[in-house]
């Protein structure tokens, strides 16, 4: 993975728009999964690319194994993902929703099975995934091909 994961709330039924999360999903996402931390705690260089949501409300977000999380109305960003969070990745894409993008290996999964019944892809390759081990196996191989790929074991 790059140095950056992003769940953005892309749909089959809407490839080209980008409407916002449900905010009540993701607040229900960041109770379950993230730990609140005071912007005061981070060091200088999280400090500079915080989003403004946050700094309205003096909060950033960590996962369980560490990683800074920033949370938007259109976006979830994983900071320095590797494999540290991957749980926390799959459980934003079935309690949240959306694809989880790979920048760097322009690259995207998704728990959405029906993104197997379009061809409309939003990156180069977009595997559809049930499972976290499939998700992992997606995210390390990267995209063999292009288009929509069932990762389904």
């Amino acid at each position: 993975m790059g140095e950056q994961l992003f769940v953005r709330p892309v749909d089959p039924d809407d490839v080209m728009g980008m409407t916002p999360f449900d905010r009540e999903t993701v607040g229900r996402f960041v109770a379950r999964h993230l730990l609140p931390v005071p912007i005061d705690d981070l060091d200088a260089d999280d400090d500079a690319s915080l989003v403004d949501q946050r700094a309205s409300t003096g909060t950033a977000y960590i996962d369980p194994s560490g990683v800074r999380v920033d949370i938007a109305p259109a976006a979830i960003v994983f900071h320095d993902p590797g494999t540290a969070a991957e749980q926390t990745v799959f459980a934003a894409l079935n309690e949240v929703g959306g694809i989880a993008i790979d920048p760097e290996q322009a690259l995207a999964v998704s728990c959405d099975q029906s993104w197997l019944q379009t061809d409309r892809s939003p990156v180069d390759t977009l595997v559809v995934v049930s499972t976290i081990t499939e998700m992992r196996h997606a995210m390390r191989v990267g995209g063999t091909r292009s288009g929509i790929v069932d990762g389904r074991s």
